[in-house]
Formats: C-alpha cells, structure tokens, sequence
C-alpha cells in the first residue's frame, strides 16, 4: 500500500503555487477538495493500525503530450518492425512519442518524498455484525439450493472420507472432458495443454489407496487440479503457449518438478495436467491461435482473459 496519495487539482485555486515551510510540506493550502478527501480518509484510518497519512500533490495542471504512434500492418508493418531493430533512433522516437519516458519528468517533483519500505496496514478488529465477510457466509446459509454446484477442496476431502467418492472415480469422470487427444477431444479441452492419463490415473490410485488405509496425506489428498504451461512438470513439455519447446533437459531419472507442482504432489493433489495461456504470457487476452483460445464458459462470445486463460476456464 503506498504511503501517500497524490492529489493534483486544476482548479482556479491549485493554480497559485502553494507557500511551503522550511521542510517543504508542512504548510500546504490545500483546496477545499483535497480538505474533503482528508477528511474521508481520517475516518478511513482510524479503522486501520498503521495508516499513512496522505499528503497532497504539488498542484500541476494536467497536460497530455503524448503523441500517437501510427497503425501499421501487412508488409508496411513488417518493414517497420527491421527499421526499429537497426535504426536506434526510430526506436528511440518511437519510445518517446508513446510516453514511455513521461515518469521522468516528474522526477523532481518525487524524488524527495520519503518512501515507505514497509506498507503494512492492519485492520483493527470489525464488530461481527458490520464484518461483510460473516454477513456474506450468513446470506450464503440462507440463500437457496442451486441446481448445480463447484466442488471445493474441503467438499473433495469430506466425500474421500466417508466414501461416498474416491479420487480415482473423480479423475475417471474428468478425464474424458478435457483430453485432446481424442476423437473428437473432450468438451473442456481447449482449456488443457496437455494431459498425461496415466501419470494422472497413478496418483489418483495411490490417492485412493490412503484414504482406504485411513493415511491421507491432509485436506490436498486427492482434490483435481492443475498448473500452467509455464512451470515444469515431469512428463510434460514446457512452451509456454508457444511452438517452442523450452523443457529443461536433465539426466534421466532426475525430475524438473517446479517448486509448486512438488508441493502440490506433497500433499497428494492429483495434478490433472498442463493449462493453455497466452502465447509467452506477454498479453492479458489468452488469445492463442496456436493451441486455442479458451472462451468463457457462460458466454462463448468473451475471452476468460490471459495470460492464465486456461486457468481462467478450469
């Protein structure tokens, strides 16, 4: 949380340099707007431990000078795209025109504020019945049966535990849903980069197999879930959305295993597979002509939105 906010105004009273004290802050005429927002916010404060206190900005009138950078496209783009990565200087002035370097010539009117290195801001204890968390579980309660339902970890859990379903059962039934590699491929795979049956079937029976012997391994036992095409997975490829194939390659035997899929493996998750993302991960779209786009499940005619599209889907 940043430790102050910048207010600038373009009033006829903001126009006046304001007078400043020796330190340069104390002494700020704010406008009668700024005086409203403090207010606001010192009862905003007064709910949390630590707050900062706002200070406003030095008041400069706003100005756009940026410039707009032509479209281009087909061949003319193509052409474009060799000047700027030989001519520095086209590089430079398109850079320029698009406003990338209009952060530094605010720099004098930053750099002396103080910065706050520890942003953290408690809030203090909220009467139960204001508390918006507890009114929501509350209305949640009382709202009515739905035709339908997401499973959660913990419903996953509970249903292993008294056998009314195993892990097993649950990854047989999800299985044909989101494989590619069938005919015709499962009805969510555009979602799914890839899906290895039999890892997937393997940790789904030694998942089973705990929760017989009453050994889960905790509330993670056994629940389906899944990674993105950007972390390493043992028997999986790694091309994070793209054509390229950026697995690690290491000596056999040993495992790529990313942090999270070893604990999500720790603690008995049956990873179903790998899920589709933006080409790179370098837009917020998901679009990816490549391997799909996953659309909005509730809407075919929306993105789910990127880079994590598939995740987004799943």
């Amino acid at each position: 949380m940043p430790c102050s906010s910048a207010t600038l105004e373009s009033d006829p009273e903001s126009q006046r340099p304001p007078p400043h004290d020796a330190a340069g802050l104390g002494s700020i005429s704010p406008p009668s707007s700024v005086r409203k927002r403090s207010n606001m916010s010192s009862e905003v404060r007064k709910k949390f431990i630590n707050y900062p206190v706002p200070l406003a900005g030095p008041p400069i009138p706003y100005k756009n000078e940026r410039g707009s950078n032509p479209p281009l496209k087909g061949w003319l783009l193509v052409l474009a795209a060799w000047a700027m990565e030989y001519l520095w200087f086209i590089r430079a002035f398109i850079w320029s025109n698009a406003g990338f370097g209009g952060v530094r010539k605010i720099r004098k009117h930053i750099e002396d504020a103080e910065p706050r290195y520890d942003p953290t801001v408690l809030p203090f204890p909220m009467d139960e019945a204001k508390d918006p968390a507890v009114l929501h579980r509350e209305s949640a309660v009382k709202s009515k049966p739905r035709p339908f339902k997401y499973y959660s970890a913990a419903d996953y859990h509970e249903m292993y535990l008294s056998g009314e379903v195993t892990p097993l059962a649950v990854a047989r039934a999800i299985l044909p849903l989101i494989r590619r590699d069938t005919a015709p491929p499962g009805e969510h795979s555009i979602a799914w980069f890839d899906t290895k049956v039999t890892q997937v079937l393997t940790a789904a029976e030694a998942s089973t197999r705990r929760y017989k012997e009453g050994k889960p391994l905790g509330p993670l036992d056994g629940v389906p879930t899944a990674v993105k095409d950007e972390y390493e997975m043992d028997g999986y490829r790694t091309c994070l959305g793209s054509r390229n194939d950026y697995t690690t390659q290491v000596e056999p035997g040993q495992s790529i295993n990313s942090w999270c899929v070893k604990k999500l493996e720790s603690a008995g998750a049956v990873i179903l597979g790998k899920l589709s993302m933006h080409e790179f991960g370098l837009d917020t779209t998901g679009n990816n002509p490549i391997y799909g786009t996953p659309r909005n499940p509730y809407n075919a005619g929306y993105y789910t939105g990127g880079s994590s599209s598939g995740a987004g889907y799943a």
